[in-house]
């Protein structure tokens, strides 16, 4: 809310779940942040299962190691540039440029990904809950890579914008 008292060119702008700074544009940081921390539970636990299974070593352990670091380092910078982003000093939604490439980047590596890890695992020779479960892991991420996609990286009308 503003006061008329103050010029408009002085006047500090209100920033909140309503204002127009964040008009439209909130959903979308939360679907991108939901993504990116979704992305941090499934790929760390990855990792630690990993360095657990006694059965996995030399180029078997290597490839998955890196499928899975990868996932993590490129949630991690899309978080930093998007918490960087939102909590500026110039007010949120300045610089969203970068933010809004990486987290389309981890949405898109996770799409792909996993409707071909996915396909892999559900027809493959595998136990039932295995295929349960990844199959639910692959539903939700190309489900909140969509949403992202859909509604934080093409959002031309949000005000967001460099």
């Amino acid at each position: 809310m503003r006061n008329d008292s103050i010029p408009a060119s002085t006047a500090e702008p209100s920033i909140g779940a309503d204002s127009p700074e964040l008009s439209g544009a909130t959903p979308g940081i939360v679907f991108a942040g939901i993504l990116i921390g979704w992305t941090l539970f499934v790929w760390v636990g990855r990792l630690r299962n990993i360095f657990l299974d006694d059965e996995l070593a030399g180029w078997s352990q290597a490839w998955r190691f890196t499928l899975a670091a990868s996932f993590v380092v490129l949630a991690l910078v899309a978080g930093g540039l998007l918490a960087r982003a939102v909590f500026s000093r110039s007010g949120p939604g300045n610089g969203m440029r970068l933010p809004r490439r990486a987290v389309g980047l981890l949405a898109i590596f996770g799409i792909i990904v996993w409707l071909i890890r996915g396909t892999d695992i559900f027809f493959g020779n595998h136990e039932l809950a295995f295929k349960v479960v990844h199959t639910v892991l692959a539903g939700v991420t190309i489900a909140l890579g969509v949403v992202v996609l859909q509604r934080f990286v093409r959002a031309e009308s949000v005000p967001f914008s460099e």
